[in-house]
């Protein structure tokens, strides 16, 4: 009876052993599984980013060098028209690390505007500090989504519009409104042209 008992306590020992041994394993495996996973995770995040810097400095780029090509144009419109100054296709990647992307070209607004409080001699004087003119977006439009900025900096044209791959035309207009002259740069098919005068 004695030697039975001793046997049941040391194949229970046994199985506990095993158990434990076996539960450790699954957590260090667990735990090594999170690290490569987070490891890959900021990989590809990091990828997707630098490609993403690169679009976005690319259509900067494309923007900065129409805006030259229409800014020396002498072409006016007549009436209350707008006219094709120059066109451009930006010729972008399919795909930013295997991931589809949009670009998003905002137009700079008074909201934008950063405002300093000085006092010089007990009064307060304000100073308004321009934003650049306008800003490109180069996001994925799918998990993970990650988004950059660039910034365009102060021209006289102002930019909107958004686009694709397949959509990354660049046109510049040239529009009379009300007996004003404006510039406008459209990235990707922009039909409607849209200026914002006043915010109240």
């Amino acid at each position: 009876m004695l030697f039975d008992a001793r046997m049941r306590l040391k194949g229970q020992g046994e199985i506990i052993q095993y158990t434990i041994t076996i539960l450790l394993g699954v957590i260090v495996m667990v735990g090594v599984s999170l690290i490569i996973f987070n490891l890959y995770d900021r990989s590809i995040r990091a990828d997707i980013e630098k490609s993403l810097n690169q679009v976005a400095g690319q259509t900067v780029d494309r923007i900065l060098k129409l805006y030259e090509v229409g800014k020396n144009s002498k072409i006016e419109p007549t009436g209350n028209a707008s006219v094709l100054i120059a066109t451009d296709d930006l010729r972008l990647p399919d795909t930013v690390s295997n991931k589809n992307y949009e670009i998003v070209v905002i137009i700079a607004n008074p909201l934008w505007a950063n405002i300093l409080n000085v006092t010089i001699n007990n009064q307060s004087v304000i100073n308004i500090i321009n934003s650049p003119s306008a800003k490109v977006i180069a996001r994925s439009v799918n998990d993970p989504i990650i988004s950059v900025e660039r910034d365009i900096p102060n021209i006289e044209a102002t930019v909107q519009g958004r686009g694709d791959p397949t959509n990354s035309k660049l046109s510049y207009y040239r529009y009379r409104l009300n007996g004003t002259i404006y510039d406008k740069i459209v990235f990707g098919d922009g039909t409607i042209l849209i200026d914002i005068s006043k915010i109240k």
